[in-house]
């Protein structure tokens, strides 16, 4: 069954409306004579108006989506519009005065006047569809010989061959008008041998949902094939419904043709004659299977879009932060970080996005993150950019910064033991540094901040670093200081 498209329904809408407002009325004027003669003709009537002017109104609405899908428009055809504009205004203002009219005279000028405008604004519209079919029929053409003549006239997907490379030139609108010979183009190119298939959307103003279907399907197949796929969009719309439709993650996209073609191939995609992937892998790989091995990994995924917001999180990511996977996807990622420095990372956080690049965990200071129950958890993080067509989504690589100090620590309370320290010593030792980790943070988040908002955080630092002291001091009084004595008698 072909797709249906929402220039479907439109299309549907507006031939339905226009068939109840202009037939409507033809056939009430056939009638009248006999409503007359059974007494109903005023009851008749005001039934209709009833349908009628709903779908006058259903025409007005629908004939403003279909200027608005126009886009750009030709002399003739905007002097077309507005000559179609006043007569279905005056078709309208005529239908309304009809009502009002008190003398049968009135009545029939009126409704003469309203027919004969509804006829004249059907009449236009027949136009305006043929004028704007005749419009992309020129464009077709233009891009035709702009390639040399090699695709011919009424070819809607002509292809190009430069050894095993083949670019395929889409159409101006790509539905489900022409979505059979997009599919059946694309397949045929894949099973010629292409190594590379780049469908050239430069000129594509509109892709509805038939069209992208029909492209994945190609994607797959080249898959298999191993035909690398790439697409050339420049268009806006057509970029947000590749993204809507998750195209965008599946081939690479270019902003020209001239970059696509000068791109080699990606890192880790099999080059040459034999580049073949087998049909059996190709499907074994499922979305069920990468999403098993992303949780399978021993470091947390965090897939942060441009608004700060998380929509991908792995298992570990998950545990790690105390959260329920569910209940992490959508929370905005500032919601991880301390609240004392939480307004310096939005500041760093813009920064990134504005100038994204890969920051591996060595070269990055330790930072400190939040669990859901309120505890901090020092964390190591490696950030890389993910383009897409629709935005550049933040890969953050987070791992637990202390799980390798656990493992330290084991060998410092081992090697304590050989040499007889006190265990308390250790104990009190990882309190004070992890104290005053919170204390630096909360410095370094004073700086760069306005004078009054500084000093706040500074004496937060100075009322951390007491309690520290006050800690320090109850401690080696209740454990230290009977240790002490007790060696001293020995």
């Amino acid at each position: 069954m072909l797709a249906i498209s929402w220039d479907t329904i439109r299309l549907f809408l507006h031939v339905l409306a226009a068939t109840i407002w202009v037939g409507g009325q033809l056939v009430l004027a056939a009638l009248v004579p006999v409503l007359r003669k059974g007494g109903v003709a005023t009851e008749a009537a005001r039934r209709f108006n009833q349908v009628a002017w709903v779908a006058f109104a259903v025409l007005v609405a629908t004939g403003i989506w279909n200027v608005a899908a126009v886009g750009h428009m030709s002399p003739s055809y905007r002097t077309t519009l507005i000559v179609k504009l006043v007569v279905v205004a005056i078709s309208g203002v005529t239908a309304a005065l009809h009502i009002r009219s008190r003398t049968a005279r009135s009545r029939a000028v009126f409704g003469a006047l309203t027919g004969l405008s509804a006829l004249g604004a059907l009449f236009l519209g027949v136009l305006l569809a043929g004028l704007t079919s005749s419009a992309k029929r020129r464009r077709v053409g233009q891009r035709d010989r702009r390639r040399g003549g090699a695709a011919m006239r009424d070819d809607p997907f002509p292809v190009e061959w430069t050894g095993r490379q083949a670019v395929v030139a889409f159409p101006g609108r790509v539905d489900i008008s022409n979505v059979d010979q997009l599919r059946d183009r694309l397949l045929a190119v894949i099973n010629r041998g292409a190594a590379v298939l780049i469908a050239d959307m430069t000129g594509t103003a509109s892709c509805d949902h038939a069209g992208v279907e029909a492209m994945a399907r190609a994607c797959q197949r080249a898959a298999i094939s191993g035909t690398q796929v790439r697409l050339v969009v420049t268009a806006p719309g057509v970029r947000r419904v590749l993204a809507i439709e998750s195209l965008d993650r599946m081939v690479p996209i270019y902003p020209s043709l001239e970059a696509a073609m000068a791109a080699g191939h990606e890192p880790g995609w099999p080059a040459g004659n034999n580049a073949m992937v087998s049909a059996a892998t190709a499907r074994s790989v499922t979305p069920a299977v990468l999403w098993q091995l992303i949780d399978a990994l021993g470091d947390g995924l965090l897939l942060v879009s441009h608004d700060g917001k998380i929509v991908l999180v792995n298992r570990r990511c998950a545990e790690m932060f105390g959260y329920p996977r569910e209940e992490l996807t959508g929370l905005p990622v500032d919601a991880l970080v301390p609240s004392g420095v939480r307004a310096v990372h939005q500041d760093y956080r813009a920064g990134y996005h504005r100038e994204p690049e890969i920051r591996p965990m060595a070269e990055r200071a330790r930072l400190v993150a939040l669990r859901k129950d309120g505890a901090t958890l020092p964390v190591e993080i490696t950030l890389s950019p993910v383009p897409t067509a629709s935005e550049t989504f933040v890969l953050a690589v987070v791992r637990d910064a202390t799980e390798p100090g656990r493992r330290h620590d084991l060998l410092d309370l081992a090697q304590g033991a050989v040499a007889e320290q006190p265990q308390v010593t250790r104990d009190l030792l990882d309190r004070v540094v992890q104290r005053l980790y919170q204390v630096g943070l909360t410095v370094q988040a004073a700086s760069g901040l306005p004078g009054d908002v500084a000093r706040e955080h500074l004496a937060e630092a100075l009322d951390q670093l007491d309690d520290t002291i006050l800690q320090i001091r109850n401690y080696s009084l209740k454990h230290l200081a009977p240790l002490a004595t007790g060696w001293s008698a020995s």
